[in-house]
């Protein structure tokens, strides 16, 4: 029969997370990849690894990510659960152009979910850019057909080839 030496398993549980409970520890607030007009990317940094001799129980095995507007009060709602210890990325889209997004992150391991991190706000942008690959024409009309339909704008491409670029707001 396998015998655990109590006072090991309490040592390792102490050292890892919450004193006496197995939880994982705290993670750092995410922080800001990419926002577009309508989606934001955000990513953490894993924790690192207990040591080999800590029970596997411990080891993180995902995590979980929380979202609510920034501009309401509602709580965290929880929008994204990592397939593993080595996803810590992630694109929350079909967000409203111009508007702040809370997010936290919190580790998991087989035991229980550890404490939340700090609030990151972020805000998606005001413009949209588009490119357009091999413009033919030096000039031309963009005609906005998205939520500001009204909105219209012009472009130049100088070079007649290549890429023009063009970005508008409302």
């Amino acid at each position: 029969a396998t015998t655990v030496d109590s006072q090991k398993v309490e040592e390792a549980v102490n050292s890892f997370g919450s004193v006496g409970t197995g939880d994982p520890p705290k993670m750092n607030e995410p922080t800001l990849v990419e926002a577009t007009s309508n989606s934001i990317t955000v990513k953490w940094e894993a924790p690192p690894p207990p040591p080999p001799q800590q029970l596997q129980q411990l080891h993180v095995t995902r995590f979980t990510l929380f979202h609510r507007s920034a501009t309401g009060e509602e709580p965290l709602k929880e929008c994204f659960s990592s397939g593993g210890p080595d996803q810590t990325e992630f694109t929350l889209g079909g967000l409203e152009r111009d508007t702040e997004h809370c997010f936290a992150v919190c580790a998991v391991n087989a035991l229980s979910h550890g404490a939340l991190s700090e609030v990151a706000t972020f805000r998606t942008k005001n413009w949209v850019e588009c490119v357009f690959d091999h413009v033919e024409d030096t000039n031309g009309v963009i005609h906005w057909l998205g939520t500001n339909r009204n909105t219209s704008t012009t472009f130049q491409n100088p070079h007649l080839l290549g890429t023009a670029v063009a970005t508008w707001s409302s």
